[in-house]
């Protein structure tokens, strides 16, 4: 059965965490979209953002007034590490 709605509304994250039998607590999500990041970032989820520029302020950094993601990286050998450094809550 697919999601009645889409991402960033929170119904999307929880279907997907019942379906994975997953809880927010240990779920990331990986996007290089700032509004994939802030959805699951509010619903509790762990986020690695997949940053593309380089420059300051670059125009899809726009954690100035919100929270930001759990780790920012810029590879996918950088995201193995930055989730290896945080290991699952409760552990």
């Amino acid at each position: 059965m697919p999601s009645p709605v889409f991402k960033p509304h929170a119904a999307t994250y929880a279907y997907l965490m019942e379906r994975a039998g997953s809880s927010e607590e240990d779920t990331w999500l990986v996007s290089s979209n700032p509004f994939d990041i802030l959805g699951a970032a509010a619903c509790g989820w762990r986020t690695a953002w997949m940053k593309r520029g380089e420059r300051p302020n670059y125009v899809m950094d726009p954690w100035a007034d919100s929270p930001g993601p759990t780790v920012v990286v810029s590879s996918f050998l950088e995201l193995a590490d930055a989730v290896a450094s945080h290991p699952p809550r409760g552990a």
